[in-house]
């Protein structure tokens, strides 16, 4: 059973390059992961949120953990073996939401830069991570799981090295999903060509809401309609079904700034605007929302659509200044810096 563990202030829950099983969920105080820029030399915080995971990726992907987990405050912390991690998400879409909305984020801002994972100079970049992390759920046929990561992949990374392997799962996860249900079916391969392999047994389904945790234990809510219907705009928005998507956003955005979603709503309405080709309307409404938002999480990949929406409407010179805008902040994840630098010198 998950346990809960008090930690004091300015104490050490664990140190790059420790290897540990172990997953954690914040239920009180501050927590920090403290790493080095290996290009600047600067420390690089993130401050952990009430509720958030952390030490997922390295716990899950069995390397060393890559920053240091810095207790700030008196501090109480859910600790979990994987096996109890996957039976409380097996089933909460929520959870894994709130999950990959942080690992995305440090995805987008370690993208590029090298980690020591195993001590010999192996370096393991997002993108790698990410494709893993499909692979995982796919594996354990958790199949919104698997679709969400396999949108954000696409989103990310258009152009990516697994892009052939990510649409065949994508098809794949989406039919075993409508065939099988979550947590059934025939298993994943990795790197698999689409053919289903021999059944396997279905195991019995966790109850719902996964592992019970005891009152010490973190708080996990069952996803609501509002999580249920922003899952399904990313899968649409995913797959270019920009009308549907809009036509789901629509109730989000209706409910105004009280609503969960409101804020991440105006930023997919912008890119269906986008991928519905219509330059003028996402200039202006993506504009208009970060100026409004200029801390919303999205706001460097709204900036990138900004500048591609200049660029795919003809005009080479605003869109060039908003490049050159991202590359030279020192605030934007290097993803998006190196996505504005790339534009820049195909315009030159």
């Amino acid at each position: 059973m998950p346990r809960a563990v008090q930690y004091k202030a300015d104490s050490v829950i664990y140190f790059a390059g420790d290897t540990g099983d172990k997953i954690f969920i914040l239920q009180q105080g501050k927590v920090v992961l403290r790493t080095r820029d290996i290009e600047t030399g600067e420390e690089v915080s993130d401050l952990i949120q009430t509720g958030e995971f952390f030490g997922v990726k390295s716990a899950l992907g069995r390397y060393p953990r890559e920053d240091d987990a810095m207790v700030i405050s008196d501090s109480l912390v859910v600790v979990f073996t994987v096996p109890e991690f996957e039976q409380v998400v097996s089933n909460n879409t929520r959870v894994i939401m709130k999950m990959l909305k942080v690992f995305s984020n440090q995805l987008r801002r370690i993208h590029g830069k090298v980690r020591n994972l195993i001590g010999e100079g192996e370096a393991v970049n997002p993108e790698d991570g990410l494709y893993n992390i499909i692979e995982y759920y796919l594996g354990r046929k958790s199949y919104k799981e698997a679709l969400y990561t396999i949108n954000r992949y696409i989103q990310y990374y258009p152009q990516g090295r697994f892009i052939d392997s990510v649409r065949k799962y994508q098809a794949q996860a989406e039919q075993y999903a409508q065939k099988y249900g979550q947590g059934r079916g025939p298993a994943f391969t990795s790197g698999m060509s689409g053919h289903e392999n021999h059944p396997e047994p279905a195991s019995p389904r966790a109850p719902k809401g996964g592992v019970a945790v005891s009152s010490t234990s973190a708080d996990l809510p069952e996803e609501s309609p509002d999580d249920q219907s922003y899952y399904q705009v990313l899968n649409l928005v995913g797959t270019g079904s920009y009308s549907e998507a809009l036509g789901l956003l629509k109730p989000m955005i209706d409910k105004g700034e009280s609503g969960e979603y409101y804020v991440p709503a105006l930023f997919q309405i912008g890119r269906c605007f986008f991928g519905q080709e219509l330059y003028d309307k996402a200039i202006k409404h993506l504009t208009g929302t970060i100026q409004k938002y200029p801390k919303m999480d999205d706001f460097a990949e709204a900036l990138l659509l900004i500048g591609q929406s200049y660029e795919k409407s003809g005009n080479t010179a605003k869109a060039s200044a908003v490049f050159q805008k991202i590359v030279q902040s020192n605030e934007l994840d290097e993803v998006t810096r190196r996505k504005a630098r790339k534009a820049l010198n195909e315009i030159r």
